[in-house]
């Protein structure tokens, strides 16, 4: 896996208020972090994978950091929407992600 892909092309989503959001986006800019890898490795030993509710919960992630993160390994080539649903606690249907073998190239999509 890479550690060195530009996702956003210029700059990820922040806040355009806040110090803090800025600077984080900056450190984020280029990285597959720690967070990225917890997910990939989760949806490795679940090849079935899951819906974000659920994945987050397993990975005892907050869905504000898990879904941005879910969103930029689609966004990458890492994970694919399987087609399948599942129910959320809510009782609602949410997408199932799985992990793909081999991620396309940067600019493939």
């Amino acid at each position: 896996m890479a550690n060195d892909y530009n996702l956003y092309g210029d700059e990820p989503p922040h806040q355009k208020h806040s110090e803090t959001s800025h600077a984080a986006a900056r450190k984020a800019r280029h990285r597959i972090n720690k967070s990225h890898q917890k997910i990939l490795g989760w949806m490795s030993e679940h090849p079935d994978g899951g819906c974000d509710e659920r994945v987050a919960a397993a990975l005892s992630m907050s869905q504000n950091t898990y879904r941005p993160r879910r969103c930029e390994l689609f966004q990458m080539g890492y994970l694919i929407d399987s087609g399948r649903k599942e129910r959320t606690q809510s009782g609602n249907e949410a997408a199932v992600w799985v992990r793909v073998s081999s991620p396309f190239p940067a600019g493939a999509k």
